[in-house]
């Protein structure tokens, strides 16, 4: 169970995240008040997830976030791909698994 809600906390931030871009600086208020009750509820769903070690929850959940972030700022609101970007994701997926395997 743990780990379904630690995929939905990423998933929900991912989406909290997207709403506050869509905000503009809070300057569209239904974007900016769906951006927060998103967070509240991963926030809630993380804290759910605990029962894991904390050491491997946090650092899955950020980079979990970063990753599902980046990709949407990619397919969604077209920013750029550089090769940075790819190494750098394949170092936060290679962290992860390090962690999870250690």
């Amino acid at each position: 169970m743990g780990w379904v809600l630690l995929i939905s906390a990423i998933c929900i931030e991912g989406v909290a995240t997207t709403f506050l871009k869509l905000s503009s600086g809070f300057s569209r208020f239904g974007y900016g008040a769906a951006a927060l009750g998103c967070y509240a509820l991963s926030f809630t769903a993380f804290s759910l997830t605990l029962k894991l070690p904390m050491s491997l929850s946090y650092p899955v959940l950020a980079g979990g976030v970063a990753i599902l972030v980046m990709a949407v700022g990619i397919l969604g609101f077209k920013e750029t791909v550089s090769p940075i970007k790819l190494v750098s994701v394949f170092l936060i997926v290679t962290g992860v698994i390090g962690l999870r395997v250690g």
